[in-house]
């Protein structure tokens, strides 16, 4: 694998993206990002106040199937300020993380941010 090969993996909910996405940084020896793209995210913020348990637990009141979950649903015009300014700074980790070397990027939208990135490959998992 290339040095900066950075492959993004979106899922549907429950259909083991995050099981596929663990064993394919594995068995390509790079490391795998997720939850901590929302922790540096909220550093760069300044929400410092949060604990690592209150980010978990703001993480997971997020209701997979709902609008509120889809941060390109009407973006631009009806997403509240912090919203768009967590997406922002998500996209900003996001980037960097790309451009510091091979790796795989569970999720938080990272095949829409690098979408134009050379050496990125998206892959999506589905199931019943």
């Amino acid at each position: 694998m290339k040095e900066n090969t950075v492959i993004t993996v979106s899922r549907q909910y429950g259909c083991g993206g995050r099981e596929l996405a663990e064993i394919l940084a594995k068995k390509l020896n790079v490391k795998l990002y997720d939850r901590q793209i929302v922790h540096i995210a909220a550093a760069k913020l300044g929400i410092n106040d949060l604990s690592e348990q209150d980010l978990l637990e703001l993480e997971n009141t997020v209701h997979p199937l709902t609008l509120t979950f889809m941060p390109f649903h009407s973006f631009g015009t009806r997403m509240g300020e912090s919203s768009r300014g967590m997406f922002l700074s998500e996209a900003s980790v996001v980037r960097k993380l790309a451009n510091d070397g091979a790796c795989v990027i569970l999720g938080r939208c990272a095949d829409y941010v690098l979408e134009d990135m050379p050496n990125h490959f998206s892959i999506f998992v589905c199931a019943d």
